[in-house]
């Protein structure tokens, strides 16, 4: 850890205790009726207020899981978010007080982008090592310019869209890629909302896709996310007021 002021601020921040889920969204995420949207409509999660409001998990005609997930982030600004992907995977105690005992260990691939003043963090790899309901993963999240996932970016503004982050998750440091992520930070009056999806195992072989991606496993990936990040709206203002 760079100094012992940060330390400190981070040992601070374990001491305050980790949220639960929430229930009601806990309660959504066991159910099946979120529209089943295809990842080349991914444009209608800007306007579409009924798909932003959506929680919850459905199978689709792939065999593969979408996942849905809102999550509140009072008191967050827009600023905030790039910045923490760009700080948090410079030092692993940065990365597990984001989720104490899920979040385990973070490595970077290309380590120049996080070296220097920020500026951006991406198009680039994270290696995040963490819990995602009972297994312990080793996992890539490869992320990418939103363009890249067909966003017109002349939509953002009139939607009061912050920032976008997606890109695609994978195992055996990203040479399989079995999940494609969206996160899109939305203002509110009072911060922001995050709108995720998650389209689980839609272009893995067919066995591999019975055995791990499975209804199970999508619920559990939206449980994690919310948790994620309620707890990261409980830290970062007063990391980012600290050190950005």
């Amino acid at each position: 850890m760079s100094n012992i002021h940060e330390q400190e601020i981070i040992e601070e921040l374990y001491r305050m205790p980790v949220p639960r889920p929430d229930e009601a969204a806990e309660m959504l995420l066991r159910q099946h009726d979120i529209t089943p949207l295809e990842l080349k409509s991914v444009n209608n999660l800007l306007e579409d207020t009924n798909l932003q409001n959506e929680i919850g998990t459905v199978q689709l005609p792939s065999g593969g899981w979408l996942v849905a997930v809102k999550t509140f982030m009072p008191f967050v600004s827009s600023s905030m978010i790039p910045w923490w992907f760009w700080w948090y995977p410079q030092d692993t105690e940065r990365f597990r007080v984001w989720l104490p005992g899920e979040h385990y260990n973070i490595s970077v691939k290309e380590k120049y982008l996080y070296d220097g003043p920020f500026v951006d963090f991406y198009p680039s790899t994270q290696y995040p090592f963490e819990l995602i309901g009972r297994k312990k993963l080793h996992l890539s999240m490869q992320y990418v310019k939103p363009h890249k996932f067909g966003f017109r970016r002349q939509t953002f503004r009139p939607n009061n869209i912050a920032v976008i982050l997606c890109g695609h998750l994978g195992i055996i440091r990203g040479s399989i890629k079995h999940t494609e992520v969206v996160h899109i930070f939305k203002k509110q009056s009072n911060g922001l909302s995050v709108i995720s999806r998650f389209w689980m195992g839609e272009n893995i072989l067919p066995a591999f896709q019975r055995t791990y991606f499975t209804e199970a496993n999508a619920y559990e990936m939206g449980r994690h996310c919310q948790v994620e990040y309620t707890r990261l709206a409980q830290i970062l203002p007063t990391l980012y007021n600290n050190f950005r």
